[in-house]
């Protein structure tokens, strides 16, 4: 985890006043920029490209997760098909 330090943490105030340089500490730093409002951390602004792919990771994650219990299922009761059983059945089986 990144730790806030004086290179990476904003005030809310800054943001008021110089938005535009905000959004370039983001792009210079490649890191988060966390925005304090009273002393307290209230928010991180991240590089759009970063954010993507905590969104990836996230989705990663879910679908190996459901991937994990759906292994667990019976497959004969909610009547699974395996890749050569879908294929035979839409007829695209050569």
């Amino acid at each position: 985890m990144l730790i806030p330090t004086s290179f990476n943490t904003k005030t809310v105030s800054d943001m008021r006043q110089d938005p535009v340089g905000l959004l370039a500490a983001v792009d210079k730093s490649g890191g988060p920029q966390y925005i304090f409002y009273r002393s307290t951390p209230r928010a991180v602004i991240l590089k759009i490209s970063h954010y993507k792919e905590l969104l990836e990771t996230v989705e990663d994650y879910r679908d190996g997760l459901l991937a994990q219990k759906l292994e667990k299922e019976d497959k004969k009761r909610i009547g699974w098909l395996s890749q050569k059983g879908f294929e035979k059945k839409a007829g695209l089986a050569f």
